[in-house]
């Protein structure tokens, strides 16, 4: 029984810092333009956030699809959009398991009047 209890614990430990640990290996860009031809720009928000305000030149990849669909991502280099920092940092781990280097990341719905806590600008 203890072992059962030990293991739950430990379980939900992994999937806590899995959502709400920031990833610090990407960072906050705040000024989004895709000039760099070498990026490719993975728009993680669902299909209805990413089809009000869509970004040109994103590939539409919903959190939800992004280890199914990831052979669509034709460069190494990604950065990420998405809604709030648990997509993020989900989208994020998720691309560089498979393979991919993390940029930057950018939430384009963004506003607030101070900066959210897992945007650490240097």
């Amino acid at each position: 029984m203890q072992l059962v209890l030990v293991l739950l614990i430990m379980y939900t430990i992994y999937v806590l810092t899995q959502r709400y640990l920031p990833v610090f290996q990407a960072s906050y860009i705040d000024d989004f333009n895709q000039t760099d031809s070498d990026l490719s720009v993975i728009d993680l928000r669902d299909y209805i956030d990413s089809s009000h305000s869509p970004i040109q030149g994103a590939i539409d990849i919903p959190l939800a699809y992004l280890k199914r669909h990831s052979t669509q991502i034709p460069n190494q280099k990604v950065m990420v959009i998405a809604s709030d920092s648990v997509e993020k940092n989900i989208g994020v781990r998720v691309l560089k398991r498979k393979g991919f280097e993390v940029v930057g990341f950018y939430y384009p719905n963004e506003n607030i009047n101070e900066v959210p806590r897992d945007i650490i600008k240097i």
